[in-house]
């Protein structure tokens, strides 16, 4: 925002943060939302008095997830990055009232991720989050599918169950770098003359094809599942970005995390080769 870094439009800018001494070639965003569903406790043998929030909070998933799916599909751009899945919604944790097991559970929680495709837009992707709560609490009855005595209102109480949505106020947003910029190809053919092979990957599943990109030579193309901060970023700005990195993916974070001294070596040699290929380019 400042121009402070300007001048590396002028050239490709290598942005060392993934992995395995590839290049890397696509990421996906990343967004963390959590839904509470608030009903009402009763005794479980007279379940048509109380409002069922395990119920709802699965209920209300099953129709947010299907209306993800059919706004987020996987896009057509995503093939030549081949990313092993396009974009997910899932739930990963639930956590509800401590009630008793003949009590109906007055609230419940799920909270999970979205990982988004760099071919979709996070503003977008938290728009249409907010549009699905919106419109179940507008019509919260249209989820009472459990049985005749399951119920999300009890008009006679002037009681209604609700839904409340929390998206994380940070996300990281995805990247696909271009395949045709001066940056890749000199880092793809630098790779290619230290290790001997450049399999360039993204980053949102894992999988292995055999791919030709444009003038670029047969690349075996293989995905993991991460995201990065910032990249989209400085993308979007105008800066001609690559991705790399020569850790250990498989030690990511762990215990004892380690690299080893001979990819440090490649390394030097490989970054070497990239400047003498972006000078000649």
């Amino acid at each position: 925002e400042t121009g402070k870094i300007d001048f590396l439009k002028t050239g490709p800018v290598l942005w060392v943060d993934t992995s395995d001494s590839q290049p890397c070639i696509g990421t996906a965003g990343a967004l963390t939302w959590s839904i509470k569903a608030t009903g009402k406790l009763f005794h479980s043998g007279l379940p048509h008095l109380g409002m069922n929030a395990l119920e709802l909070a699965m209920d209300a998933i099953t129709v947010i997830q299907d209306r993800f799916y059919k706004d987020f599909p996987a896009h057509e751009g995503e093939i030549p990055y081949n990313f092993a899945c396009g974009s997910t919604m899932k739930p990963t944790r639930i956590e509800s009232s401590t009630n008793g097991i003949n009590q109906i559970p007055p609230w419940c929680k799920v909270t999970g991720d979205v990982r988004l495709s760099p071919f979709y837009e996070v503003h977008d992707l938290r728009a249409k989050l907010n549009a699905y709560v919106n419109d179940l609490n507008a019509n919260i009855t249209s989820l009472e599918s459990r049985g005749p005595h399951s119920k999300y209102s009890l008009p006679k109480e002037n009681l209604v169950a609700k839904l409340e949505l929390t998206l994380a106020e940070n996300a990281m947003e995805g990247i696909a770098c271009s395949l045709d910029s001066i940056g890749f190809k000199a880092f793809d053919e630098a790779t290619r003359q230290v290790k001997g092979v450049s399999e360039p990957f993204s980053i949102m599943g894992r999988y292995n094809y055999s791919h030709r990109c444009s003038s670029i030579a047969p690349l075996s193309f293989f995905a993991r599942v991460s995201s990065l901060p910032l990249v989209r970023d400085l993308q979007r700005a105008g800066l001609d970005l690559t991705l790399a990195g020569f850790g250990k993916s498989a030690v990511y974070h762990g215990d004892n995390e380690y690299c080893l001294l001979s990819d440090m070596k490649d390394a030097v040699r490989i970054l070497g080769r990239f400047i003498h290929n972006v000078d000649s380019a």
